[in-house]
């Protein structure tokens, strides 16, 4: 049995939290302030399982978006504002889903944020794809941290034009580069 435990209101006692926990931020790629800022803003929530230990819990939303043709939408990689480059190995269109937000208003959002309102304009008839997944996973971000994805899962029809595109994040900056696979 896995509890929420009291979140940390700033870096101090998010520090505190982790020492308790044994939770070392020092090998992290983000800082302690990367994940104060995710906390508040309800974007994930700290648990402690019934072994004690703690975890970063991300409630996700993940959509196929699947042309008529029989074609699916991936993400094939990013180019930040820096101009650093992260490959996306073909991923789905996946969204965080913030803390008072229905899983499909947080696809939706997603949709709207990285797809853009042109190319998100073709995207219609969002509807679940089975009961929420719960996944443990090492972060990436947040080495030596598990993370636990609490999944809730999407299909989508497209009726655009199934040509390969790229769209800025309306969140970030980002170009996000789509492929069909």
């Amino acid at each position: 049995m896995s509890y929420q435990c009291e979140q940390p209101k700033n870096e101090s006692e998010l520090r505190a939290v982790l020492a308790l926990y044994d939770v070392d931020p020092s090998i992290w790629k983000k800082t302690c302030g990367n994940l104060c800022e995710e906390l508040s803003n309800g974007e994930s929530y700290l648990e402690v399982d019934g072994a004690g230990v703690l975890s970063r819990v991300v409630r996700i939303a993940n959509v196929v978006i699947t042309s008529i043709t029989g074609e699916t939408l991936r993400e094939s990689h990013q180019v930040l504002p820096d101009g650093t480059t992260k490959n996306k190995k073909n991923g789905n269109l996946t969204e965080k889903v913030g803390q008072v937000e229905t899983a499909l208003g947080g696809i939706i959002r997603g949709i709207q944020e990285e797809l853009g309102s042109t190319m998100g304009a073709y995207v219609g008839n969002i509807r679940p794809n089975g009961p929420e997944g719960v996944e443990y996973k090492p972060s990436d971000s947040f080495n030596g941290f598990t993370c636990v994805y609490k999944v809730n899962r999407f299909t989508a029809d497209w009726s655009g034009p199934v040509e390969d595109f790229s769209t800025i994040d309306a969140h970030d900056g980002k170009r996000i580069f789509w492929v069909w696979k």
